[in-house]
């Protein structure tokens, strides 16, 4: 695939998204002053700045990211829920760095989707985990845990070890875990979620991340690692 852009030529591998960073591109002049209309009639509703960022909260489809960790973090914080999981898919916009706007926030997450609070014992939370190491929707966005993954293993068998909340996950135990109301209905492809009992907060996750952030004031980076991928070891010879 190959696109071409003001003269530069950029080239993507076959069935990857490609990166565009649009807010280092300079506008077309036409419809910039079309968008700043529009702003203008809108500012009242998305132009209030709720907080601020050290950094950009960037996104990634096929790996943990800055904006899902955060994301996962606020729905699992403001819930009190033992970990949250969110699909990557659903964040269409990094935050930037500096002053966070409702529209920023709105733009990250555009979907009218609300936290659900399931309670998944530690068997579905692998399983779910396991989903998201195919790569078929992406990589699945996690707070509150951390799982080593192998993905020269075989499909469904590639998570290496999972902790929840500091300690080794146990199969049977029932963890509450804060999600989307669009993984919560079995959405790509996360059929998992429809076995668990499931508690609707009715909060849109857009307005649950406006609220942390108008709270927190200025937020920073995340701690990452939380999927960690690892290689196994090399087969002994005879």
């Amino acid at each position: 695939l190959k696109l071409h852009l003001k003269g530069k030529k950029i080239v993507s591998h076959e069935g990857e998204l490609l990166k565009v960073w649009s807010d280092q591109l300079t506008p077309d002049p036409v419809v910039a002053a079309k968008v700043e209309l529009y702003k203008q009639k809108v500012a009242p509703e998305i132009g209030g700045v709720v907080g601020w960022a050290s950094v950009r909260l960037v996104r990634d489809y096929r790996a943990e990211s800055l904006l899902g960790a955060f994301v996962a973090d606020v729905m699992r914080t403001a819930s009190g829920a033992d970990a949250g999981i969110t699909n990557a898919g659903g964040l269409r916009a990094d935050l930037p760095q500096g002053p966070i706007t409702k529209g920023n926030v709105l733009d990250a997450l555009p979907f009218m989707n609300t936290v659900v609070i399931c309670e998944m014992t530690g068997a579905q939370i692998r399983e779910v985990l396991e989903q998201g190491f195919t790569l078929e929707r992406g990589m699945i966005q996690v707070s509150g845990l951390r799982a080593r993954y192998d993905m020269s293993r075989p499909s469904g068998k590639r998570l290496v070890d999972l902790v929840i909340g500091g300690r080794p996950a146990e199969d049977g135990r029932v963890y509450r875990v804060a999600t989307n109301s669009f993984l919560a209905q079995g959405g790509d492809l996360y059929q998992t979620f429809l076995q668990t009992k499931q508690s609707e907060t009715g909060k849109l996750i857009s307005m649950v991340v406006m609220e942390y952030l108008e709270k927190q004031q200025e937020v920073g980076a995340p701690e990452m690692s939380r999927l960690i991928p690892v290689t196994s070891p090399p087969a002994k010879q005879d």
